[in-house]
């Protein structure tokens, strides 16, 4: 894997993981936005504010981590796409390769979901299966774009 290669990944994982954590600060400032308000209400204790924060942050992280999971995902598979060695195309090309890639993995994530429901799958399985076929192909190509 190339230099450069290498960097954009290692960019690409401390932006996810900023993004996450963006993402779960939002969660848990409109989380104990609505404790706080139910506790002045009177429907909920005091003291167990700060307890059922963490409870609602750790049942929420499961349909959270996905979204910059994906987020990840599509930059690494767009990383061979951009940095492909070869006769350049015009800008147009690239934004169509993006969004057919973008889409296709809308399409196969959204039908696995289903497919997961329909046969009873566990959630982690159907949310992590598009996620690691993602990454399998992101690998692959990199490692193509590297030869």
């Amino acid at each position: 894997m190339s230099t450069l290669s290498r960097y954009v990944i290692k960019e690409t994982a401390a932006h996810a993981a900023a993004g996450l954590l963006v993402v779960l600060g939002v969660f848990v400032v409109t989380r104990l936005t609505t404790l706080l308000n139910d506790a002045a209400v009177g429907s909920l204790p005091g003291d167990v504010v700060l307890e059922l924060l963490a409870l609602r942050t750790v049942m929420a992280l499961p349909s959270l981590l996905p979204a910059v999971l994906y987020t990840a995902l599509m930059v690494m598979l767009a990383l061979p796409v951009v940095l492909a060695t070869g006769p350049r195309v015009q800008m147009g090309a690239y934004i169509v390769r993006g969004a057919l890639i973008g889409i296709g993995f809308q399409m196969f994530q959204q039908t696995f979901t289903s497919f997961g429901l329909v046969t009873a799958l566990p959630p982690l399985v159907t949310v992590l299966t598009p996620a690691g076929v993602a990454l399998a192909a992101a690998a692959i190509l990199c490692r193509r774009g590297a030869s």
